[in-house]
């Protein structure tokens, strides 16, 4: 289209020539260029089959000439071949742009068994059914203060999300785990209002599961934040900071600062590609975007930064 739309001294489009089977003309361009310029005759091989304005236009491109139309079948001209060059393809197209997930990144370029195996012995299995319930509990919550869901509702989202594959019995000690962790306040803190007093003039807006798909060279990084809250300036409406919050429900026993340190670096890949992702998202500069890891147990926030609590 721009092509066709954009010429400025000549346009020339080259149609392969009428098949020795041809009835009708093709439902293809080609054919519906004929069908838009010609009287859909079949055309010779080396013929002009339209023609519009002056073809020597060159010889004196500052003179604007009577265009002339012609839409018979011209004989055919003696032109020079000239050699076309066509640009390498790109490395990688975007519609094959390889996929990767932040969570994918984690670990860096190494990683030690011993960073991603449970570190309590439970079995995977068991590790990951907890972890997929937690974060769908956390999904119900957006800010502390608006309220939390009951326990029939925790229940029931427990059944759809792990296809009742649960006893009750885990089932509720799960749940008191989740009602003891709201019950601490180094964790509601953080899902407070009041978690960001030098934004209380702005508007905070909580994304839970907010998707990404983001550009980055030769790879699209595809992923779901956990938590990410904006804050919006009032006049503008523009995002002023943003804040991401992953959560990690990693088994990690209480004063052992070594595991937990190792954890954070472990983790610190994935969320640093959160956090390239919300800048691109929201065009804010590094120092406006903050990245934390808020373990479960035993109930710390973590500053990817600085591994520290925050």
């Amino acid at each position: 289209y721009v092509a066709v739309t954009r010429a400025i001294h000549a346009l020339h489009l080259i149609v392969g020539p009428s098949s020795e089977t041809e009835r009708s003309l093709h439902k293809t361009f080609g054919g519906l260029v004929r069908a838009a310029l010609t009287d859909g005759k079949r055309i010779e091989p080396q013929a002009i089959a339209f023609e519009h304005g002056d073809k020597h236009w060159y010889e004196n491109p500052g003179v604007e000439r009577t265009a002339r139309r012609t839409s018979s079948t011209a004989p055919k001209e003696s032109l020079t071949p000239l050699p076309v060059r066509l640009a390498a393809p790109a490395e990688r197209r975007s519609r094959n742009l390889e996929r990767v997930s932040p969570s994918g990144l984690e670990g860096g370029s190494r990683v030690k068994l011993s960073d991603v195996s449970s570190d309590d012995g439970i079995e995977r299995s068991d590790s990951l059914r907890r972890g997929t319930l937690i974060h769908a509990w956390f999904e119900q919550i957006l800010w502390i203060e608006d309220g939390l869901p009951e326990s029939a509702t925790l229940k029931q989202l427990a059944n759809e999300v792990l296809e009742s594959a649960i006893s009750d019995e885990d089932l509720q000690q799960l749940l008191d785990e989740f009602q003891a962790l709201l019950g601490d306040t180094r964790i509601t803190g953080r899902l407070s209002r009041t978690a960001y007093p030098s934004l209380s003039d702005a508007e905070l807006k909580v994304e839970n599961e907010r998707p990404i798909a983001v550009r980055e060279g030769n790879r699209l990084l595809v992923g779901n934040i956990d938590r990410l809250v904006t804050a919006y300036d009032r006049k503008s409406g523009q995002p002023i900071a943003a804040d991401i919050l992953d959560f990690k429900t990693d088994i990690i026993m209480p004063g052992d600062e070594k595991t937990l340190n190792k954890k954070v670096r472990y983790y610190q890949p994935q969320l640093q590609a959160y956090r390239r992702a919300v800048q691109r998202i929201t065009n804010l500069p590094p120092d406006k975007v903050t990245a934390r890891l808020l373990f479960t147990y035993p109930r710390r926030v973590m500053s990817v930064d600085d591994r520290t609590d925050s």
